[in-house]
């Protein structure tokens, strides 16, 4: 209620989305962030932003939803799915490093019902063939990470609303 009535008493001039993005940049530990309708759009404007070429692959998790892939779609890049490491529902390094081609540019790390995905050596499979990892993280919203917040250990993040650089 008190936030309702600081908008009403602002005459709706107060800058609530502004206040949000700081605050939950600090919160996450990133130092910025953007806010947006949903987290479909989060990874959308990712994908929009990044300098690939239409029929450039990006690879992602089979256990997903569209709006992971959404804007690999809009941007006309090639979503290409890794399976998921066995016993878990994540891609890992291991299942990502053979559908890695000349075509690939990124990986999205989708880190489903809270559990991340094991980052450490995505990362490094990543920066051994020159790939952006980047993290879909709409279901792991503060999961932690071996000390690491979901949403900080790529390149940038969709946070449910947000997008993280």
């Amino acid at each position: 209620m008190q936030y309702v009535r600081e908008v009403i008493e602002s005459g709706l001039t107060i800058n609530m989305v502004g206040r949000f993005e700081s605050a939950f940049a600090k919160a996450i530990g990133v130092k910025h962030c953007i806010g947006t309708p949903g987290c479909t759009p989060a990874l959308a404007t990712l994908a929009a932003a990044f300098d690939f070429e239409p029929g450039d692959e990006i690879i992602v998790s089979p256990i997903t939803d569209y709006g992971s892939i959404q804007g690999l779609i809009n941007e006309n890049y090639i979503p290409v799915f890794a399976d998921t490491a066995p016993g878990t529902v994540n891609i890992s390094a291991e299942t990502i490093e053979p559908r890695i081609t000349n075509r690939t540019r990124a990986v999205l790390a989708v880190h489903k019902t809270g559990l991340m995905c094991d980052m450490d050596p995505i990362c490094e499979l990543a920066a051994k063939h020159n790939l952006i990892v980047y993290e879909d993280c709409c279901q792991a919203v503060f999961s932690d990470y071996k000390g690491r917040t979901a949403g900080t250990m790529g390149y940038a993040a969709g946070l449910c609303r947000r997008v993280f650089v």
